[in-house]
Formats: C-alpha cells, structure tokens, sequence
C-alpha cells in the first residue's frame, strides 16, 4: 500500500485509468461524489459507521453506490483501481488499512490534502469556493419548495442562469449571514454561535447598522444565493421584518433562510414576510411540543416555507473559545474540510468575517486577527467586491485555531442538550408524510426479518 500526493488534475487523470473505492461516506464523499472526473469513477464506499453498510450514495440524478464495511472488500480482487480517503480522520484511517492491507499493492490518496493542492487562483479553485457550495444551497432551498423530479429541473436551470451570471463577468457569492442578536430563549451547551458566552452581556445589532452594512455588500455583488439571519434566536429580534422586506425585494437575492429553536412565535409583520417564497425556515425541535405546536399551526395556515428538523439530529462539537495551538497546515485542512469556511461568511459592523463563530470571537475579544475579516467600509464599490472576492477565496483565517468544527476526527454531540435543565416532552413532532415513510419502511423490515427466519407456510 503507498500513500501517495497529487493535485487534483493528477488525481483526475489517474481517475481516467482506474476506477476509485472511496473509504468516508459521509459530507466529503458525497462531495468527491458530485465532483466532475472523479464521481463517475466512484464504484464503492467504504464506512467503519455500521448505519451507512449496506445502503447507497446516490449522486444528483444518478445510480446509487453501495457503502460497505472493510471485512466486505477484497482489494486483491479488484483490478486497475485507486482507493481515496474521502475522510477528515484519514490518519486513523490510513492506521487501520495499513494493518488490513499490509503487503497489497494499491495507491492510496487523501482528498483532503488533495484539495489543498489546488491552485489558488485557478478556475478549479474558484469552483470549490464559489459555485459548489452555489449547488449544495440551491438544491436544499429547492426542496423546501419542490418534489423530485420538479427540484432537478428547476435546479439545473437555476444553476444554467448562475454559470451564465459568471461567463458574463457578474460577480456572484455563495451565501452571506447577518447575526442579528445573541439574546436566546435556550442556552444549548454546544451552541457553534457561542450564545452561553453571552449571559449577562446579551446585544442586538442595530436595524440601521444591518440595513447599512447590507447596501454595501449588495451594491458590490451582482447575485446572493442565500442569505441567512441567524441569532441566538432571530424571532427574537425587533426589526427583523425590515430586514426581511429588504432581501425580499432585492432581485440579487436568490432565496432567504431562518434557523429557529422552535420555542418563539414571530410577531404579524414578520409572519407577512415569511410568507415570500424567497423564505424557509429550519425549525429545530428539542422537545418544546407547546412552542413549536403552535409555530407550526400558524406557519402552516400562512402558507409559510418550513421544514421541523428532529430531535435526534447530530450535532458536531466546535468547542470552547480557548486557543488550540494548530500549525498553519492544520488550519489550512480544517479550513477546507469546514461547511462553514466554503458557504457562510458574515458580516459585522462593516467587517467581512471568514464565519459567524470567529465574528462572535472578536466581539467577545478573543482574537483580533486581521487574516480572519476584510473591512468594507469602502466608498468604491468595485474594490469593495475585490476584498469580498479575496475573502471568499481564503483557506486560512487564524480565528479557526478557536474551533474543532472542521478538525480531522469530528466529536458527534446531542443536538439542542441544555446547560440547565429543563422538562422536555417525551413526544415528537414531525411531517406526516415523513411519517408514514419511516412507518413503510418499518413495516417492511418487519417482513423480511419475518420471512428470513420463519418457514414458508405451505
């Protein structure tokens, strides 16, 4: 087994020579899955996580590829191919098949270093940063509004405009976030927007500074695909309305999203607002059946675009706002591999942040590191889209040396667990047709359980 580097152009053009078994099914495999010269060489995965064997990973309207344990591979038996770890923890990897594997001849290669290999300033690059995390937004909006295959057809001409948006010379960003308050009606031990750091010194952000700091960044892009208003909680927040009629109208403004705790009601006004079908809204559902009973009932009677996440959703620990000592590398690694780094930057009292967390960082007076913001406080538009354009290229900002988000070995927390307790139904909330899904399919393995391992009655 030999470890090898390469750019992702190498890594291509061996692609075309051999077929590919991927070891990480998860976020970073399914994005090696949808990338061009590498996904459609992809013929298995491999996962230690024994709730993805024996299922499949479908890319965007194509056939589905089996996800297997490693005691189900033998790599002797499979010619002409390469093996890439699609995983953050690819040491621990690379350990366990090096014991598997010792004395077999394959190339084994690390996407993530691959990755970090890209040119900077290459067409390659700017694909990575701008319009793959473009995809991954557009094709979740388009589900809260459409049913397959309606969501693939609109994302395809969606996408057809915004590669037509960029042939042009437009200038086009992912996605730009707005935290709007820190105040909060719960206070979640793993909160990534360091909320519980915040009790005694609770603000809100000014509607006239939001409303400010939204021209300037409007002015210097041509096209937003998302735009998210993020807390504490932003039902919370007084003003929001304004906020919300001002991305409604604006036609740079592909789509709008709120995450909530599902525990506050929004008022009249924002109700109006968020029946635009720019709006969803994520509702988180932690056990507050009155609360989020009641937001629904309403969301549902306005019309309103929502999704009820469930209770048993995984968070990813980010940890405390202590240093970590990581060396450039590791912050360039997990720079690349954080969801965060590739589709949410936010902007603070006209400064350009890397993320939401390392804003809160430099409010709480953690960290003032220059390479982690741009100022926009600019009066020329064009060099205010050059720093808006340099920061969405970044792969180091040294506020991530204050975050596990993208580490290599994920911790896998309780979405929503609280800091004081509190009572929490024993009941759940969630779409009926996403009900009587989970209910087939229980059913289903209720037969086959039966059929395989009772005699068939004559």
């Amino acid at each position: 087994m030999r470890i090898k580097n390469a750019t992702m152009k190498e890594l291509k053009d061996e692609a075309k020579k051999k077929q590919i078994v991927c070891f990480g099914a998860a976020k970073m495999g399914r994005e090696a899955l949808e990338t061009p010269g590498l996904g459609e060489r992809i013929i298995e995965f491999i996962d230690n996580d024994k709730n993805k064997q024996g299922k499949v990973l479908r890319k965007q309207g194509g056939h589905g590829i089996p996800v297997v344990s490693l005691d189900e591979i033998d790599i002797c038996a499979r010619k002409n191919i390469f093996v890439l770890i699609t995983s953050g923890a690819y040491d621990e990897i690379i350990k366990t098949l090096e014991k598997a594997w010792e004395g077999i001849d394959v190339d084994v290669y690390i996407y993530a270093k691959v990755k970090l290999n890209i040119d900077k300033g290459s067409k390659e690059w700017y694909e990575h940063r701008f319009m793959r995390p473009i995809k991954r937004i557009l094709k979740n909006y388009l589900g809260y509004r459409y049913e397959e295959p309606e969501r693939e057809k609109k994302f395809e001409e969606k996408m057809r405009n915004v590669y037509e948006f960029v042939n042009n010379g437009k200038r086009v960003v992912p996605a730009i976030t707005f935290m709007l308050t820190s105040r909060c009606t719960l206070n979640c031990k793993e909160c990534l927007a360091l909320t519980p750091f915040f009790k005694g010194r609770e603000y809100d952000i000014p509607v006239e500074t939001i409303l400010r700091d939204m021209e300037k960044f409007f002015e210097s892009i041509d096209y937003c695909s998302w735009v998210g208003f993020l807390g504490g909680e932003p039902f919370l927040y007084e003003g929001l309305d304004k906020l919300l009629a001002y991305v409604n109208e604006n036609e740079k403004v592909e789509s709008v999203f709120i995450p909530s705790n599902g525990t506050v009601l929004p008022d009249d006004a924002v109700i109006r607002q968020l029946q635009n079908p720019k709006v969803h809204v994520g509702l988180s559902y932690y056990g507050f059946l009155d609360e989020m009973s009641r937001i629904v009932t309403v969301f549902e009677k306005n019309h309103i675009l929502f999704r009820v996440i469930p209770m048993d959703e995984i968070w990813v620990r980010s940890g405390g706002i202590e240093a970590r000592g990581k060396s450039e590398q590791e912050i360039r690694e997990d720079n690349i591999r954080c969801l965060c780094a590739q589709d949410s930057r936010n902007i603070q009292d006209g400064k350009l942040y890397c993320c939401g967390r390392i804003a809160r960082l430099h409010m709480l007076g953690v960290t003032d590191s220059q390479t982690d913001y741009v100022d926009l406080n600019d009066e020329c538009p064009t060099r205010r889209w050059e720093k808006i354009q340099d920061l969405y290229l970044r792969d180091y900002a040294q506020g991530c040396d204050y975050c596990d988000f993208g580490g290599a070995s994920p911790v896998k927390v309780k979405s929503g667990e609280q800091i004081e307790r509190r009572d929490i139904s024993k009941y759940l909330i969630c779409n009926q047709s996403e009900y009587d899904e989970l209910k087939r399919k229980a059913e289903l393995w209720d037969l086959l359980n039966v059929s395989s391992t009772e005699p068939r009655s004559s």
